[in-house]
């Protein structure tokens, strides 16, 4: 079928369909809003359509895959592109560590591809071509993007009236309700896992920094933005001293990382040949908002270790 234009001359909004006067002349031909993109406004009289001409199983014609021609987001498009925007903003400042990472954004990320996914499968099933498998969507909602699926079946009017779906779906809000209760009452097992998933993938900064990976490591770990330059870490280094506090000798370390996971990179005089760490089970909850990057921080040595060539210097806080 080949695309035609025409203006709608007829639009009623509250039973969803109108009727189009073709450009090149002929019948009116009705049009149905499910007949017209879902990425766009509600249409209204005098729009310019585009679309594909046909006719019901009862001979009269109609207009199939039509679109409004100009500028016609709907509020919704609008949204979702502000959506993805906004997420990946959130993302670069996650990597330039000015905001922490929650859980939660992942739910975000889900919702926002499995909004999407409900949409492609609502095209297909109005134009008849091959259907998104609904495990296909549930596994999107199970991956964390139920609440954009919740939103998008009311807003698509998909799936939504399907009983055995909304009996599968319930099920998936009801796992990851008890999930994060059980996540919200057990703090201390979640922390150990978490404590034990980093130990088992996490290679820590000053072991990064003390020797040359060799290709194979550095396939598996590339280099990131905030790791130690050689001038960056000379310039730290050249900050840092030690002072006499409370009659004690102390190092006044420069902050090079705040890490959520390892806690406080710190640097310290080049005699030292290295970082050292304050581990995060040492710092308040909060500690990521409440240290900066660059800013001089008041330590002590508590040890010393090697493992293999690289040093590692473990650190106390000196209260003020």
């Amino acid at each position: 079928m080949t695309k035609e234009t025409g203006k709608l001359v007829r639009w009623d909004d509250d039973k969803g369909y109108g009727f189009i006067q073709p450009k090149d002349g002929g019948d009116d031909l009705f049009l149905h809003i499910n007949d017209l993109s879902n990425t766009q406004r509600r249409p209204r009289e005098n729009d310019i359509i585009s679309f594909e001409a046909m006719t019901d199983e009862r001979s009269r014609p109609k207009a199939v895959n039509a679109k409004i021609i100009g500028k016609a987001w709907s509020p919704f498009t609008i949204v979702w592109v502000i959506s993805i925007v906004l997420f990946i903003i959130y993302v670069i400042c996650i990597f330039a560590q000015v905001l922490r990472f929650h859980p939660l954004a992942v739910y975000a990320l889900m919702s926002i591809l499995t909004v999407h996914q409900y949409r492609i499968d609502k095209v297909a099933a109005r134009s008849e071509r091959r259907r998104t498998p609904e495990a296909n969507l549930h596994l999107l909602e199970l991956a964390g993007g139920w609440p954009g699926a919740l939103f998008a079946q009311h807003f698509f009017r998909h799936k939504n009236r399907k009983l055995r779906y909304q009996i599968e779906f319930g099920i998936i809000i009801l796992i990851h309700g008890v999930s994060w209760g059980w996540v919200t009452s057990n703090p201390e097992a979640v922390n150990q896992f978490k404590n034990d998933f980093i130990a088992s993938v996490y290679v820590p900064a000053t072991e990064r920094q003390l020797h040359q990976p060799d290709r194979e490591t550095q396939k598996m770990f590339p280099p990131q933005k905030f790791w130690y330059s050689p001038s960056r870490q000379h310039d730290l280094e050249s900050r840092a001293r030690i002072i006499i506090k409370n009659d004690k000798r102390v190092i006044e370390g420069i902050i090079a990382e705040v890490n959520p996971l390892t806690g406080l990179i710190v640097a310290l005089p080049a005699q030292f040949e290295g970082v050292g760490v304050v581990d995060s089970h040492k710092l308040k909850q909060s500690f990521t908002n409440d240290y900066l990057k660059g800013e001089p921080i008041h330590v002590s040595i508590k040890s010393i270790a090697m493992k293999g060539s690289a040093k590692q210097i473990e650190l106390d806080l000196v209260g003020e």
